[in-house]
């Protein structure tokens, strides 16, 4: 599922959004294997958005290094 997204740049922030989806579907819903699936989504989004939010606090980090290298700091 999520190297599909992957080839599409979701951001964190558009998963947390579809984690929040789920999870208001998943209380919605009366069937308990649509509520588990649906909890099992969402969980896979948030952890999808914890690792893009990690990556993207790498790639500033590194652009704000080579700024500095590259001004002599």
């Amino acid at each position: 599922m999520f190297s599909t997204m992957a080839a599409s740049a979701v951001t964190a922030k558009e998963c947390l959004q579809s984690a929040e989806v789920c999870l208001a579907l998943a209380h919605e819903t009366k069937g308990l294997d649509t509520r588990a699936a649906l909890l099992e989504i969402a969980y896979e989004f948030r952890t999808e958005a914890k690792r893009l939010e990690r990556d993207e606090r790498k790639l500033m980090v590194r652009a704000a290094s080579d700024g500095m290298q590259k001004h002599g700091v």
